[in-house]
C-alpha cells in the first residue's frame, strides 16, 4: 500500500507577476524546510498561484 500526503497551499499577490514569482518561491522554500517538495503549480490570472506538495 502506497500512501502519499499532498499538500496544497494558495499564494496571492497583487503587487505584480515578479512578486508573484517571489512569493512562490518564498513559499516553496518554507515547505521545503518542513520537509514538503514542490510537485506541481498552476497560475490563476497573475495574481494567484496553487502549489501542490508531497512529503
Amino acid at each position: 500500500m502506497i500512501n502519499l500526503v499532498y499538500k496544497s497551499v494558495v499564494v496571492e499577490c497583487s503587487t505584480g507577476v515578479e512578486d508573484l514569482a517571489k512569493a512562490i518561491e518564498k513559499q516553496a522554500g518554507e515547505m521545503l524546510n518542513k520537509g514538503y517538495k514542490l510537485v506541481t503549480m498552476s497560475t490563476i490570472g497573475a495574481d494567484k498561484a496553487i502549489l501542490v506538495f508531497k512529503i
